[in-house]
């Protein structure tokens, strides 16, 4: 992953509610499995073992984050176990089938849950992170995002 990429999730990251985190999450692993993808096409088995692991560090995260006094956290958690497994036998194989199957389910998780979340009007957990207003102006290659209060009050408030 890029670092303009992970700068953008981390942006993503503070200001999502707790479903945006879960899509955010789902967009994640789908990023690892698209690049586990492109290194399994060049015959990089290092990269691509690499990027499945990242993708099944946020499959975990996926399952700690289940409230499992909830009817559907039981059913993610085994799915979520089921697609760790998965991704394991695609890194001792070394195909692509499993990757391939994986994304699938977890791109209908993530649009599932991107329907959810536009049900839902959620604020977004962090509260004292910095305003920022893309679009206000335009770089010569690129838009250029704002912050409003340049780090004034930011993190935590004792």
């Amino acid at each position: 992953m890029t670092d303009e990429r992970k700068k953008e999730f981390t942006l993503k990251i503070s200001q999502a509610g707790p479903a945006g985190l879960t899509i955010l999450l789902y967009e994640m692993t789908l990023e690892y499995l698209r690049e586990a993808e492109q290194s399994y096409q060049k015959q990089d088995r290092e990269a691509f073992r690499q990027k499945i692991h990242l993708a099944q560090n946020c499959i975990r995260m996926q399952q700690k984050s289940l409230q499992m006094e909830y009817e559907p956290a039981k059913t993610l958690f085994s799915l979520y176990t089921f697609l760790h497994s998965h991704l394991a036998k695609a890194i001792t194989r070394f195909t692509i089938e499993q990757v391939q199957e994986t994304k699938a389910i977890l791109q209908k998780l993530h649009d599932a849950y991107q329907k959810a979340e536009k049900m839902e009007q959620e604020e977004p957990l962090m509260t004292n992170t910095q305003k920022v207003y893309a679009g206000l102006t335009y770089g010569r290659h690129a838009l250029v995002e704002n912050l409003t209060d340049g780090g004034a009050g930011r993190g935590f408030l004792v």
